[in-house]
């Protein structure tokens, strides 16, 4: 597929660093990582993940991205390749991914969740705060 060319591996990169290239991919791997996903989700890049409950708490599968069997380099590479090959249907799983990362990741989502303990305690109804 010409890929070869096209293809990086970075390793460990500052935060910073690791956000302007997953921005620039056509396509996220992800077969071990923590934050990195999500911060991958927010950016809108299909993702091809492997399966293991990490990624099972951040992807629906075929709906936010793809998870592959866990450590199964082959299944994870055809599913790269399909993504290449089916780009807008790639590009949706993205969008999903964004969507679904700034509803449960975004401020407004976790400034809710830090402060609804406080309105609890101080009997605060919901319907008077957002």
């Amino acid at each position: 597929m010409g890929v070869g060319e096209n293809l990086v591996i970075t390793g460990t990169l500052a935060q910073v660093e690791g956000l302007a290239v997953v921005s620039q991919s056509d396509v996220y791997v992800a077969p071990m990582q923590g934050n990195a996903l999500v911060e991958a989700m927010a950016v809108g890049i299909p993702i091809v993940a492997y399966d293991h409950a990490w990624h099972r708490n951040l992807i629906s599968h075929e709906v936010t991205g793809v998870l592959t069997p866990y450590r199964d380099i082959d299944a994870m590479a055809r599913t790269v390749i399909s993504f290449l090959n089916e780009y807008p249907k790639a590009q949706a799983f993205g969008a999903a991914a964004k969507n679904d990362a700034f509803n449960r990741f975004g401020r407004d989502a976790v400034a809710q969740r830090l402060c609804q303990p406080f309105y609890e305690a101080l009997g605060i109804a919901k319907s008077e705060y957002k």
